[in-house]
């Protein structure tokens, strides 16, 4: 059977990352992409990663620690005694056995092909059945496996943490997905009945799959997402019901529901629940000669728990595409005299610096009473009035959810909770629809906090601002941090308000739409405007809840910056992050304009316990910057590392 075509293997891959993430399943992206594209019957060769001896429990879901110290030459033993058992005991005639061919690969040798594993079939052999697409069953041998079978006490190469394989699609599910964290979803699904199971292939709906954290989606959507695909790669269209009971008849019919067991441990306990062998299974990808789970990440949850801290009297600025107020994300209750109670919106303020000009603004700001007079010009009503207007771009609305939202029981398994989630906000708009805008504005909106803290004295009105925009930066026309949004941030930040921008998505050139490397695509120096400002604090971006593992992400910018400085200053979950979008929506968006509202929560929740800090940016920064987990990358990757609320807590 031929692979779906590259729009369908994407919509399965990645629009439906909504209900799932890609980086979520131990079997990569890459891996279920080749299968799609070229077919389940394909023999990519894989490389299997052993689990480290230390892991995160939460990580392995129900999964114990008992044999994460398997040796890679046990566990290569173990996939190949499977592997046997699996083709000794053939699927029926509809499944074809692929070859499994494997590499040798010796330190500081040249590779080998062997054939532990299995070997092509003879010439005499009559190759596999044919596939078809809504069929249950062809004509074909019962037994269309390799001539070579691999023998139980023969292991699978290896070297270091890798085991060289090449299964094709069901082998990959009966032998190797067994032995990962989601050796349990795969029992759970073969444990359904086909109404059952057909009933959870059903299109997912929205916000079904973020678990009650807000970040790591549910076991019920990483089992539906699981059997969707596997139907849709063997041509049943799950979308249709129809269709759903045929993929479900298939998947019992060929995966079975007597998986093989794992072995008993050292220890004489009986290993069948203990999962995470493998920690992952990746595409072995073409080599060639080299001519070249995010609040709990950041540990805001056990901050908030830990320390009470009550920032509903501190303001935060979001300077972005604009916050729609009247989200569930940003309502509070607030009870009247009369006992009632009523809700009113934490985005206290709304001001649309894209319908003013920058000669406009100058013009108020020579006359008097600036202040109120910009504020009538481009301010808004609060939500419920005649003169608001909503947001045309969810970014600013998704940003502000992770700084300060706070939704819980929104639905069944979800909730926004944001960094800070009692925050009072500012909604200054410098983009519009496109998500793209002019530097005057952003120049504009950052001069009028500085006028508003300015006019109350000593008593800041905003204590921290958030942009979470970027400005390309151009070497040719400026010296690096000198550009005028720069010295607006800084001369803000001197003003004593906190700024945090993001670093930038310049990590990575990906304008020939190519995410793979071969001499070109990765940027060296990538930090963008405002972020090249030194007293700003810069945010990179990495992985939800492993990033230890991934570093900094590739779309992430690094430094150095062109002067030669280190940035950015911070890493910050930016991936795949949840939040609020629209009026009452939810969903996940990439980049570190997702990364920077993290730290922006962290500095508000400092300064909400130690009111001294009010007014002291360079103290919030050293503290945060001081006290982040070190990732062991360049310091121009990872700046000080990974952000934690709960360390900076800590240290006041």
């Amino acid at each position: 059977m031929a692979g779906i075509p590259p729009e369908e293997a994407e919509r399965f891959l990645v629009t439906e990352r909504i209900d799932y993430d890609a980086t979520d399943c131990p079997v990569r992206y890459e891996v279920w992409r080749e299968y799609a594209l070229k077919g389940p019957q394909a023999t990519p060769h894989l490389l299997l990663e052993r689990a480290a001896e230390r892991h995160d429990p939460d990580q392995l879901g129900d999964a114990h620690a008992t044999n994460l110290g398997r040796s890679t030459s046990d566990l290569a033993l173990e996939v190949a005694r499977r592997l046997t058992t699996a083709r000794d005991n053939p699927l029926p005639p509809r499944q074809v056995q692929s070859s499994v061919r494997v590499t040798r690969r010796d330190p500081g040798g040249e590779p080998q092909a062997y054939a532990a594993a299995g070997s092509a079939p003879s010439p005499g052999d009559p190759g596999p059945a044919a596939q078809t697409p809504n069929e249950l069953s062809t004509d074909g041998p019962a037994d269309a496996g390799p001539a070579t079978r691999p023998r139980p006490d023969e292991a699978l190469p290896h070297f270091g943490d890798w085991i060289v394989i090449q299964p094709n699609l069901v082998e990959l599910m009966t032998v190797v997905l067994p032995l990962t964290t989601w050796g349990p979803l795969l029992e759970r699904g073969l444990r359904m009945s086909n109404d059952e199971l057909a009933s959870l292939m059903e299109p997912p709906t929205s916000h079904q799959a973020v678990t009650a954290e807000g970040d790591v989606p549910s076991r019920g959507a990483n089992v539906a997402w699981l059997f969707r695909f596997l139907a849709r790669l063997q041509g049943w269209d799950p979308d249709l019901a129809s269709e759903r009971r045929r993929g479900a008849e298939w998947v019992h019919r060929n995966l079975g529901t007597d998986l093989p067991q794992a072995p008993v441990n050292a220890a004489g306990r009986a290993a069948g629940d203990v999962t995470g062998y493998i920690a992952s299974v990746n595409l072995d990808r073409l080599v060639t000669t080299a001519v070249s789970f995010s609040s709990r990440t950041v540990k805001a949850d056990v901050a908030r728990k830990a320390f009470h801290i009550d920032c509903s009297h501190l303001t935060w600025a979001v300077i972005d595409s604009g916050i729609d107020a009247r989200h569930p994300a940003f309502q509070e209750r607030v009870e009247l005299e009369d006992g009632t109670t009523r809700l009113r919106s934490r985005v206290v303020k709304t001001l649309d610096f894209t319908a003013i000009e920058m000669s406009q603004f100058r013009a108020l700001q020579r006359g008097d009473d600036f202040i109120n007079r910009l504020e009538g010009s481009i301010g808004m009503e609060p939500p419920g009035g005649g003169g608001y207007l909503p947001p045309a771009n969810s970014h600013g609305t998704h940003v502000a959810g992770i700084l300060a939202g706070d939704w819980r029981n929104a639905h069944e398994h979800n909730e926004v909770r944001g960094v800070c989630p009692d925050l009072r906000l500012w909604d200054l708009r410098v983009v519009g629809e496109s998500g793209e805008g002019l530097e005057s504005r952003l120049l504009m909106a950052l001069q009028y906090i500085r006028e508003v803290n300015a006019k109350g004295g000593e008593a800041l009105q905003v204590a921290g601002v958030n942009v979470s925009l970027s400005v390309p930066y151009n070497a040719r026309a400026y010296a690096c941090g000198w550009t005028p949004v720069c010295q607006e941030a800084r001369r803000l930040v001197r003003s004593g308000v906190v700024v945090v921008a993001a670093a930038g998505n310049s990590g990575f050139d990906t304008s020939d739409g190519a995410i793979t490397t071969g001499g070109t695509g990765f940027q060296g120096v990538g930090i963008t405007d405002p972020g090249n400002a030194s007293e700003v604090i810069t945010v990179g971006a990495t992985h939800r809840f492993q990033p230890d593992r991934y570093g900094a992400s590739f779309f992430s910018s690094k430094g150095p910056t062109a002067d030669g400085r280190p940035k950015p200053d911070l890493l910050a979950p930016g991936e795949g992050i949840y939040s609020a979008v629209g009026r009452d929506g939810f969903g996940a968006k990439d980049g570190t304009s997702q990364a920077a509202p993290h730290v922006s929560g962290a500095a508000a929740l400092l300064i909400g316990r130690n009111s001294e800090l009010m007014g002291q940016p360079e103290r919030v920064k050293e503290l945060l910057v001081s006290t982040a987990t070190d990732l062991g990358r360049d310091r121009n990757f990872q700046g000080s590392g990974l952000l934690d609320i709960f360390r900076a807590l800590q240290a006041l």
